[in-house]
């Protein structure tokens, strides 16, 4: 499947289909009872549409407003996209320059605003 789809991480993508299914599998109140749904019922597709969207959650496009580790209280614009780091534009003095520059920042070190 990873050949046909080969901008998505799958194993991520199986990670988090895991942890939403395993949330239904199991009757309430009957331990080991396991539940198996066809893929076409609600349920199902809603588990699916929620880890897209989970899966997507962390990932960027360009325009995206994020903050970093370092500068908790500065918005940057995401302006450029590598495997492991986004080009944020934005003011990288903290404020006491108040220019906009661009800059390369590891990807894990930043989080949506």
């Amino acid at each position: 499947m990873s050949g046909k789809y080969p901008h998505i991480d799958m194993k991520k993508a199986f990670e988090v289909f895991d942890s939403q299914i395993s949330e239904v599998q199991l009757a309430p109140n009957e331990e080991n009872t396991d539940l198996r749904l066809p893929l076409g019922c609600d349920i199902n597709r809603n588990i699916v549409i929620k880890c897209i969207s989970d899966y997507n959650a962390d990932r960027y496009s360009l325009g995206d407003r994020v903050t970093t580790e370092y500068y908790q209280n500065e918005v940057f614009e995401v302006v450029g996209i590598r495997k492991d780091e986004l080009e944020l534009k934005g003011d990288w003095s903290g404020g006491t320059h108040n220019v906009s520059q661009t800059s390369w920042y590891p990807t894990e070190k930043c989080k949506k605003s």
